[in-house]
């Protein structure tokens, strides 16, 4: 994956050349990714499905993140990233069926990487069971749903920890996995792009236009 070709830009969304995944994280150059966001919105109270990163990844392995992302490489499209879903998810979803949020600069950084994203992001509202998904075990080791009101409040900081319900992956075993999630727990995204894409969920689930 680190000698996959990205295109690359500068702030202003202007291509400005190409290079190696590995590249572009040591050195913060700026690429494409998609961003989905689950949620289940079937019941009066939303859920946003978050999934946990195999403890076998480079980057921020174990935490929770995005339902599912991933880099667009050179001469692909927005459209092309919905691969994630099934590669990561197991789950097939129809790039028509997802809303739009807009492209969000997303830029998390741990230790040597620096992931200076604009992300598609995405929203498929939608009731998945837990036993639907099949997870890529070298990609994903769980998957978790929270309120989505517990999660926004969490990106505001308004509370430290919110309760989550889902399960984890060890090999072949699924186990149950109920305990509390902190923004530490989380993937390291800046929290304004949390909070942004926060009010962008809440925009659309009340049936306003996201900004």
């Amino acid at each position: 994956m680190d000698t996959e070709t990205l295109a690359i830009y500068n702030q202003a969304k202007q291509k400005v050349g190409t290079a190696t995944r590995k590249t572009a994280h040591e050195n913060g150059l700026w690429h494409e990714t998609f961003h989905c966001w689950i949620i289940d919105d079937s019941q009066i109270e939303p859920y946003i499905y978050l999934q946990r990163r195999s403890a076998h990844k480079k980057d921020f392995p174990s935490l929770f993140d995005i339902t599912a992302a991933g880099h667009l490489l050179e001469g692909e499209t927005a459209e092309d990233g919905i691969r994630e879903v099934k590669e990561e998810l197991g789950i097939d979803i129809p790039i028509a069926d997802l809303d739009f949020l807009g492209q969000f600069r997303c830029m998390p950084k741990h230790r040597d990487i620096y992931d200076y994203e604009f992300a598609f992001t995405y929203v498929y509202r939608q009731h998945i069971p837990f036993e639907q998904f099949r997870l890529q075990e070298e990609e994903v080791a769980g998957m978790v749903r929270v309120p989505f009101s517990a999660f926004y409040q969490l990106c505001f900081g308004t509370v430290k920890a919110i309760e989550s319900d889902g399960f984890v992956e060890e090999g072949k075993i699924r186990r149950p996995y109920c305990e509390q999630v902190t923004l530490n727990d989380l993937v390291p995204h800046q929290q304004p792009f949390l909070q942004l894409v926060a009010i962008s969920i809440d925009q659309l689930l009340k049936n306003e236009k996201p900004r």
